[in-house]
């Protein structure tokens, strides 16, 4: 068995993975091992359907020291606000030029199609090949992994005879006679939707099964950059909502009346919130789709028919259904970020994995006690229900105190394109941002005081 030897041996070449490894070597003399079961840097990203963008601005993600995009227009839309997303394969191509920034630094090696299987040993997926990794931290960045529909079988049964297909096999499917079914109410499912209408099939030609409504927010409250203003208006409003309402609610409520949030059908409750972001014109192409199925989850998929917890919905053998309910990011339980040897890379702030690996390998590389380590480094307890906004508001209010208190982290937050709020100073004389600031200021006590007890219930 062959001996590598390293300061930090980093399980997951994914975004998060990516990120860390990329400020231990900007911020730090280490030497890293990064081993990933795939074969290309990226994560999910190697495998996301063909017709993927990001869902955010390019602006503030990927790594710290290498900008995966600027702040041009988006192509893709009629609002020239709303900034540029890259494609799947640009996201790939990414990585793979920050994969070789990395290794020519010559203190950073990468092992693809491996697999650690803990007790310092990897082992290739292509052979028999094991590897002694003897390492002083191990950073686990697969936490947030979870399941997509190129690699994970769909949530339910599908009988001999029923065409079941997942997303990314929608391009090369030749069009059904009867038409689609796209099961899954996320962004997956939301981009399946919006494929097919870009091609011209009709609305009455999809069925939309959506066991759970999700809550969408508007792609304009979430851009960095020249659109921060917009950005640090609607997070004002959210606070001021949490501390004037009288339950969550009247939260949403009030979120959603002023825009904050959107759901698809405006007369359907909504139980999900996963941060997913939508632009005004998607939205509108969402609604066109009005053939929704709203019976449970599917059970199985048969030849004439969809078994749902609630009944049977009567198919074809001419109707294709797209399987698009894989969880694409996971909800597991919040441990420590510092664990003794174990560094345990987890969302600090919502929508941004990138930006939280970063900052935990920021700290990582400039403070020596985990205990204040993990004082500035607080996981998020996500469930994927809509109790997640209220988390969002009440971890933005706390990490903003917190981080602002350390010079040196204050410093990097100022100039990292990774940080949503970091053109902010830019504006300060934007009456909008100075009455943004004064609502925070003045609504943050006791939005924080009605956030804690709402979550505590």
């Amino acid at each position: 068995m062959d001996t590598i030897g390293t300061d930090y041996l980093v399980v997951g070449g994914g975004a998060m993975g990516m990120a860390f490894a990329d400020m231990l070597v900007t911020h730090s003399d280490a030497t890293i091992v990064l081993v990933d079961r795939r074969h290309a840097p990226g994560g999910h990203w190697v495998d996301a359907y063909p017709f993927v963008r990001l869902h955010m601005p390019s602006a503030f993600y990927g790594v710290d020291s290498v900008p995966l995009g600027g702040y041009g227009p988006d192509e893709t839309e009629d609002d020239p606000t709303l900034l540029e997303r890259a494609t799947g394969e640009e996201i790939q191509t990414y990585y793979a030029d920050v994969l070789g920034r990395l290794l020519g630094t010559g203190r950073v090696r990468w092992l693809p199609g491996t697999e650690y299987l803990g007790n310092d040993r990897a082992r290739s997926l292509d052979g028999d090949a094991e590897v002694d990794i003897r390492h002083r931290r191990l950073v686990d960045a697969t936490r947030m992994e979870g399941a997509i529909p190129a690699t994970s079988p769909p949530p339910f049964e599908v009988a001999d005879g029923a065409t079941c297909i997942p997303v990314g096999d929608l391009p090369d499917a030749p069009e059904p006679p009867d038409g689609y079914v796209v099961v899954g109410a996320g962004k997956t499912g939301q981009d399946a939707i919006l494929w097919l209408l870009e091609r011209g099939v009709a609305p009455d030609l999809i069925e939309w099964v959506r066991p759970r409504e999700p809550w969408l927010q508007p792609r304009r409250s979430f851009q960095p950059g020249p659109g921060v203003v917009d950005t640090i208006d609607f997070f004002s409003r959210s606070v001021e909502a949490a501390a004037e309402a009288a339950s969550p609610a009247e939260l949403f409520d009030r979120v959603e009346e002023y825009g904050g949030l959107h759901r698809i059908d405006p007369d359907a409750p909504a139980t999900v919130y996963r941060g997913a972001l939508v632009s005004d014109r998607q939205l509108a192409e969402l609604r066109r789709v009005d053939r929704v199925v709203r019976r449970g989850y599917v059970q199985r998929v048969e030849p004439d028919a969809i078994v749902f917890d609630d009944g049977r919905l009567r198919s074809t053998p001419g109707t294709l259904v797209v399987h698009c309910a894989a969880q694409g990011l996971a909800t597991r339980r919040t441990v420590p970020v510092f664990d003794g040897r174990q560094i345990n890379l987890q969302p600090l702030r919502y929508g941004s994995v990138p930006f939280s690996a970063s900052l935990t390998g920021f700290v990582e590389a400039h403070r020596d006690d985990d205990e204040a380590k993990n004082a500035l480094c607080r996981p998020m307890p996500l469930t994927g229900g809509a109790r997640d906004y209220l988390v969002q508001i009440a971890t933005e209010l706390d990490v903003g105190r917190r981080w602002a208190a350390e010079p040196d982290l204050s410093g990097w937050l100022d100039t990292t394109h990774l940080n949503l709020a970091g053109a902010l100073p830019d504006h300060a004389d934007d009456p909008r941002v100075a009455a943004a600031r004064a609502r925070v200021g003045a609504q943050a006590g006791r939005a924080m005081e009605h956030l804690r007890a709402w979550l505590a219930a």
